[in-house]
């Protein structure tokens, strides 16, 4: 899979948990929204609501999912976006069955 597309799909998910969340906890707010910031070495997604916050760092290289602490970059990788997107696919499917 595509970086871009990996990244994609990684968004989507991560909107689609928002969506889901608000509406079923807090049915009178408004899901905040996810966005990337490209950069050079990295692409940094952002979470827009009432606050914007950095909610991780992508590495460009290996798609590597760093998880942002105070909007700054840890040293360790959480997941790999290839992987997260590749494993919702397939628990998607298994779903689908």
């Amino acid at each position: 899979m595509e970086y871009t597309e990996a990244l994609e799909r990684f968004i989507n998910k991560l909107q689609e948990r928002e969506n889901n969340h608000i509406k079923t906890k807090f049915k009178n707010l408004t899901p905040s929204t996810f966005t990337v910031n490209k950069g050079r070495k990295f692409d940094k997604i952002v979470k827009i609501g009432t606050q914007t916050t950095v909610f991780a760092f992508i590495k460009k290289e290996n798609g590597a999912i760093i998880k942002a602490h105070l909007g700054k970059l840890l040293s360790h990788v959480n997941m790999n976006v290839e992987i997260y997107t590749r494993s919702i696919h397939y628990k998607e499917r298994a779903n689908m069955e």
